[in-house]
C-alpha cells in the first residue's frame, strides 16, 4: 500500500453534517498547517454503528459548511475567509490512500469500524487509478454503439489496477476487505486538462479525456466467523 507524510502539525477535523432517527453523517478531512486537502470522508452511521463511507474530491465548500454563514474567523485553515476561497490542495493517490487512513483512524476513536459494510465515491478521486483504468480500457475494450465502455468492461480494467489492494492492506486493522468494487450510474468524461490538476503521478501518461463513473466498494470481514 502506498504510504504518505504524515506531518507534526496535521490535523484530521470531524465536522457534523446531518442526521435522522436513524443514521448520522460526519465529515472528515484532513488539513496540514493551513493546507486544507481537497478529500473529505463522509460516514454514515446507524443505530452507531458505521455502515458507509462516502469519498468527495471536492472543489467547492466543505459539506459541512455548505448552506452556512461562515465568519472569517471560523476554521481559517480551511481557508473561509472574506471573500471566501476554496484553496484546498488535491492530494496524489498515495497521499489519498494515505488521508483515508488517517480520517478512518480518527474515526475508530469514537466509532467501532468493523461494522462497515460499504464505501463509495467517483473513481477520479482515486487520480491515478481512473488514468490507469482509463488507459486499460482504451488498449483493451471497444466502445459500445453508445459511444462509452460497458460497466462491467470498466469493473474488469479497474481490478486491474492497485485500488482494492491498497484499500484492503489499509482496512486490515478493522477486520475488513473489499470484497467488489461495482460501477453504476452515469458514465462521463474528465478533460485531461482538468485532470492535470488531480496531481497525476509523472509517469502516467494521461489520455485526453479521463472516464468517470460512480463506484460502490462493497466491504467483507477480513476474517469469517
Amino acid at each position: 500500500m502506498p504510504k504518505g507524510n504524515t506531518q507534526p502539525d496535521t490535523i484530521v477535523r470531524a465536522e457534523f453534517v446531518d442526521s435522522s432517527d436513524e443514521w448520522k453523517d460526519t465529515e472528515y478531512y484532513v488539513t496540514t498547517k493551513k493546507d486544507t486537502s481537497a478529500l473529505s470522508c463522509i460516514i454514515t452511521t446507524r443505530d452507531g454503528k458505521v455502515k458507509n463511507v462516502e469519498f468527495y474530491n471536492l472543489v467547492g465548500p466543505k459539506i459541512c459548511f455548505t448552506g452556512k454563514n461562515i465568519s472569517k474567523n471560523d476554521t481559517a485553515a480551511v481557508g473561509y475567509a472574506s471573500p471566501i476561497s476554496y484553496d484546498f490542495y488535491s492530494p496524489t493517490y498515495k497521499e489519498t490512500i494515505h488521508e483515508i487512513e488517517l480520517c478512518l483512524d480518527a474515526a475508530s476513536k469514537v466509532y467501532d469500524l468493523t461494522t462497515m459494510d460499504a464505501m463509495s465515491g467517483f473513481l477520479s478521486t482515486f487520480g491515478d487509478i481512473a488514468v490507469m483504468t482509463t488507459n486499460l480500457l482504451n488498449a483493451n475494450c471497444k466502445l459500445n454503439e453508445h459511444g462509452y465502455y460497458w460497466h462491467s468492461d470498466i469493473e474488469k480494467e479497474l481490478a486491474k489496477t492497485p485500488l482494492a489492494e491498497d484499500l484492503s492492506i489499509m482496512l486490515k486493522k478493522y477486520n475488513r476487505r473489499v470484497k467488489r468494487i461495482s460501477c453504476w450510474e452515469e458514465i462521463l468524461t474528465i478533460p485531461k486538462e482538468a485532470m492535470l490538476d488531480r496531481n497525476i503521478s509523472k509517469d502516467l501518461s494521461i489520455p485526453d479525456k479521463v472516464w468517470e463513473v460512480s463506484l460502490y466498494i462493497k466491504l467483507e470481514p477480513l476474517l469469517q466467523k
